[in-house]
Parts: C-alpha cells; structure tokens; sequence
C-alpha cells in the first residue's frame, strides 16, 4: 500500500502537460559497434554536448544516450528498485541514433518551455539486454554517476556500484568508462567528495575490476565568479560552454587512449 501511495505521488509531481514515460530500449541494430551512455544531470550541460557530438562522430558505432537529471547508480539496478520508488526525472533527454528522431542540442533543453523530456530511469539490464550479447564487434558503456550518491550506508553504496560493474562485464567484447563528478565549486577537495570517488573505486574492485574510473576534479575546475554557476552545472554561457569541453575533452583523451578509436 506505501508503495502505491508513494508512486502515485511521483506521478501527481510530474512534468506539467504530460506525464513521464520510460525511454525506449535501444533500437538496432544499426552498426557493427554500439556505445551506450547514462549520466545524471551533467548529461544536460556543455560538457555532455561536446562528449556526444565526439561518439556520433565515431564511424560505424551506433549511439545511445540516457541523460537524467537526479539519478544515481541506485536509480539503474534491480536490487535498490526492489526496496525503493524511483521517481521520473523532470529534466531528461534519450538519443538513439538508430531511430529516426533527431538529435536536439542541449542548449535547446534548458529552462521552461524547453525540449528536455520527463523520463523513468531504465534499468541497465534491459538497456544491455536489447540486443543479442555477441551481435556487436565491440560495445562501450559511459556511466557518468555518483554527484547524488547519499546512504544508506558504504558497503550498499559499493555493491550497487559492483552490481552496475558486473552488467557491463557480463557482455562480451565490452568496455566499461565510469565517469567521476566534477569539483564542486568553493568546496574543491572536502570529505563527502573525497569519500565519492573511494565508493567509486572501492565499488569497481568489488566487482573485481573491469572498468576504469575517470578522475574528473583535476579537469573541471569552475571560474570564481558566480553568474553562470547554478548547484553543480556548466552552463551555456561564456565561461560555462569552454569549461565544459575542457573537462568532455578530458574524458575523451581517457576513452581514446584505451580504445584507440580516433586518430
């Protein structure tokens, strides 16, 4: 009975006109490579812009893009879906380049009356689990989370990093990126944040490696003035758009060195 008084109350506060839906699974195939990517909020700023615009441009990989404001890597996995309600993201987006909609820049996604969509997370067992394991040459898999990564406590924290971990190494020829939050602003090197990348990297060896964790904080560092800071987000805006590809040209150099997929 909680639950369904819990869920119906995340469906009464969602997205004015009409409701939140669950994002398709990925359609395809469509390449002979594939590269899926689920991110929280950060999905919705310059820094993801730049990052996708790069894996578009990758020839004969098809792209996937689950961008949700608000998640963490509790939203994705079926063992915290068991104890716990996830409400829809208010502020989302989903790319599939195998489907005939087209891509909408994010800046065409901020504020009221913008493109962003109202969006379910989708677990990411059944966004791997949308093609057969061996129909790709190769597969990678972005997961940009853990800026929301509160309790309940450090070893459930870990295993649900594991757990993510473990679906990604569960597919053949599959290589998994995890991506760090970025510094925060005023508060560059405080415990809380600190205490994100040991559940991050503590989460990856539980799983027994297999994934490499992008240390983001020496690569996103944000200007002193305040009028394009808003929480934790670039912006697009003079300072914001270069911060962002900065930190998303990091990122790539990391992937690219592994996979060696542009010259």
């Amino acid at each position: 009975m909680f639950l369904f008084l819990l869920l119906a109350l995340t469906q009464a506060h969602a997205s004015p006109g009409f409701g939140p839906t669950h994002p398709p699974l990925p359609q395809g195939p469509c390449a002979n490579n594939r590269v899926i990517s689920i991110t929280d909020s950060h999905g919705m700023s310059p820094f993801f812009q730049h990052l996708e615009d790069w894996l578009v441009s990758l020839p004969d990989f098809e792209v996937h893009t689950y961008n949700l404001g608000g998640t963490s890597p509790y939203s994705y996995v079926d063992s915290a879906r068991k104890h716990s309600v996830f409400p829809p993201s208010k502020w989302a987006y989903h790319y599939d380049s195998c489907g005939n909609e087209p891509r909408v820049h994010r800046l065409d996604m901020q504020g009221e009356g913008s493109k962003k969509m109202s969006l379910h997370p989708p677990l990411l067992s059944k966004i791997l689990g949308s093609a057969p394991r061996e129909v790709f040459d190769k597969e990678i898999v972005i997961i940009e989370l853990g800026t929301i990564m509160h309790g309940p406590d450090e070893d459930f924290r870990r295993k649900v990093v594991a757990e993510l971990v473990t679906l990604v190494k569960s597919r053949p020829n599959t290589s998994c990126f995890w991506i760090g939050p970025p510094k925060p602003p005023r508060a560059p090197d405080n415990f809380s944040h600190k205490q994100v990348y040991s559940t991050l990297a503590g989460g990856i060896l539980l799983a027994g490696g297999g994934c490499t964790l992008i240390d983001s904080r020496p690569h996103s560092d944000y200007p002193e003035s305040d009028l394009w800071v808003k929480d934790v987000h670039y912006l697009f805006s003079e300072d914001g758009i270069p911060a962002g590809i900065r930190w998303a040209d990091h990122v790539i150099e990391r992937i690219n060195q592994a996979e060696r997929l542009t010259p």
